[in-house]
């Protein structure tokens, strides 16, 4: 599974406003979306931010706020390996909004950013992912749509070096070795 989220900042107590999921199978191929627009605490941001994911904040009036999700979301991660692309960041923010409502965080998450320098490729943006590894990305910053991406470069890097993937999981230690 690879997810990503828009928030309303970068400090400790920002919000998530936006998550996109593709969930994939096994050999990493895609199965099926999610996304949606949160509400977070109904604050789209400051302007630096608003510029970066152009979420209006007419578009949070009447979106579901995380704890309408959060068992289906805790649900669908079961049994998976999360991926994000700078899972540092969505793992912090996804872990605040958990905390927020009194469920347990997240341990780990898989990163494609890491993923790609412990391969060789380097610690490449999504953007210069697109461009080196000839992906297809529609719109930037927006939560399923970098997903998407993140998912796309996922997949390449299973296709060319599955074993370094997997290696990669062994030694953040979301694969167990008899699991690998």
């Amino acid at each position: 599974m690879v997810i990503d989220t828009e928030t309303n900042g970068s400090s400790a107590d920002s919000r998530v406003i936006e998550i996109g999921m593709i969930f994939l199978s096994s050999r990493g191929s895609q199965q099926k979306t999610f996304s949606t627009l949160l509400f977070g605490n109904g604050n789209t941001g400051e302007w630096y931010v608003k510029r970066v994911h152009r979420i209006k904040q007419f578009e949070l009036n009447g979106a579901p706020r995380f704890k309408d999700i959060a068992s289906d979301f805790i649900g669908s991660l079961t049994g998976r390996v999360v991926f994000a692309h700078n899972a540092n960041f969505d793992l912090r923010r996804v872990n605040h909004e958990l905390r927020l409502i009194h469920r347990k965080p997240l341990e780990n998450m898989a990163c494609t950013l890491e993923l790609g320098n412990f391969l060789g490729f380097g610690r490449l943006s999504l953007a210069k992912a697109v461009k080196k590894f000839d992906l297809f990305q529609q719109i930037s910053h927006h939560a399923l749509y970098d997903a998407l991406v993140a998912s796309q470069l996922l997949q390449h890097y299973l296709a060319v070096d599955s074993r370094g993937v997997r290696e990669y999981l062994l030694q953040k230690g979301i694969l167990e070795r008899e699991f690998a």
